[in-house]
């Protein structure tokens, strides 16, 4: 025996809910692209968040957690929204982290106690995220 099965490890009814949290919120996402669509106007909203219709299955993989994966990988590596220039790179980053592969290991890495997690390499953004941080502390307060 391996210790106990699938569904008696630590965490796995958890999971199971977010899974299922997760599922629901990409559905209601895609009703709401759905309506957009359907007036007309779904290719102006895409566009104003820098994105197309080419980028929604990655949008839908992504949805709902990756805000979340994205603030708390700012907040970690302690980058501020900050003046005009950062947003940009902060835009930026946003969307990386929207059409980001990494979405598993993300969520494995923001599991793991603060003071544990080692750098996150895997991460496309860690080197915009430094260069915002270091842009940031060179401004005046």
């Amino acid at each position: 025996m391996d210790g106990g099965s699938t569904f008696t490890k630590p965490g796995f009814l958890s999971r199971l809910m977010q899974s299922v949290r997760d599922r629901r919120a990409r559905a209601r996402q895609w009703h709401e692209f759905e309506d957009l669509a359907a007036c007309g106007v779904l290719d102006d909203v895409l566009s104003e968040a820098g994105l197309s219709r080419a980028d929604l299955p990655a949008v839908m993989r992504a949805h709902p957690r990756s805000g979340w994966r994205h603030a708390e990988m700012k907040r970690w590596l302690g980058v501020d929204v900050g003046p005009a220039p950062p947003r940009a790179d902060l835009r930026e980053a946003q969307l990386r982290c929207v059409r980001c592969a990494s979405s598993r290991q993300c969520e494995d890495w923001l599991a793991l106690p603060a003071g544990e997690r080692p750098v996150p390499t895997f991460c496309p953004n860690i080197d915009a995220f430094r260069r915002i941080r270091a842009w940031q502390a060179s401004q005046p307060r």
